[in-house]
């Protein structure tokens, strides 16, 4: 959906990044089996991050070798059990989230895309709704969350608000709820502020990313409405530090588990090497000329 949350894979050791590609492919499992094949065509780095972060306490997830249509004849290694009871509750409760976001965006999008586009996202709607369905069903919370979210942020979108702090804050909160699929109480209340700091520095950067589509297109945009024809990205720098200062600190009380070494690499540089070349303008150009959808 939006992809900002990947690891630095250069930084990796081999082990660490087996072990989030097969959390990886766990999570588009899930999203086949939860959805059906359409719901492959969703999988993203920010959801895996989010299938390990939720799980971070566990001492480890098994293996199992799967083919699919990346790899059908050899197949790869897929986490299958992310949860204490052995099974895939934390993988189908990410993938649930998954689609439920995905609906919404493309509801977005139906609106407020040029008629082309409006007609694709219409399309993908129509293959997601059973999906939506069955998981709005396995997360009542989480998707009345989401929908009262996005109603409030088309509200002030309509009203051209140009207030960075409250559009993300929506954002943010539909973020903050997947901490309800965490353990204990203690790890969903640091979990939540953790994702809603992660929710706030999502949207300003796929804000900075849409810039100039969003120009072109005449498109709501809060950057747009704040800085008019050019976003003054030096402003933006300080406040994009200090949410992933928020984000480090939260993360740092959590106990360490077996996707530890992966997760810092992200917190620590994945996520500001995005932040970096997403306010350098160079995030957008990457993804535009490689993209990575089967690690």
């Amino acid at each position: 959906m939006f992809g900002f949350v990947r690891p630095d894979k250069a930084e990796l050791k081999v082990r660490d990044y087996e072990l989030y590609r097969a959390v990886y492919c766990g999570l588009c499992h899930s999203l086949k089996k939860r959805c059906g094949a359409a719901g492959r065509f969703i999988i993203n780095y920010d959801f895996t991050f989010l299938a390990m972060l939720l799980s971070h306490a566990e001492t480890g997830c098994s293996l199992c070798v799967k083919k699919c249509v990346v790899s059908p004849l050899k197949g790869r290694k897929a986490c299958i059990a992310t949860a204490p009871d052995g099974g895939s509750a934390i993988l189908e409760a990410c993938a649930d989230m998954s689609v439920i976001l995905a609906w919404w965006k493309l509801k977005d999008g139906m609106r407020d895309e040029a008629f082309f586009k409006a007609a694709a996202c219409r399309i993908g709607a129509a293959f997601l709704r059973r999906g939506y369905k069955k998981a709005a069903a396995a997360l009542p919370g989480f998707a009345d969350n989401c929908r009262k979210r996005i109603e409030e942020l088309e509200l002030l979108e309509r009203a051209g608000c140009s207030a960075l702090d409250d559009v993300s804050d929506k954002f943010a909160l539909i973020l903050a709820g997947a901490a309800e699929a965490a353990g204990t109480e203690n790890e969903r209340r640091i979990l939540s502020q953790l994702l809603y700091q992660l929710g706030k520095l999502i949207y300003m950067l796929d804000a900075l990313c849409d810039y100039d589509d969003d120009l072109r297109a005449g498109r709501y945009n809060p950057l747009r409405t704040k800085y008019g024809s050019r976003p003054d990205r030096s402003a933006l720098e300080p406040q994009l530090s200090h949410i992933l200062g928020f984000i480090t600190s939260a993360y740092e009380l959590l106990d360490g588990g077996a996707f530890s070494p992966v997760l810092e690499n992200i917190m620590y540089l994945g996520l500001p090497s995005v932040v970096s070349m997403t306010l350098e303008g160079r995030y957008t150009q990457k993804l535009r000329k490689r993209r990575e959808p089967g690690l």
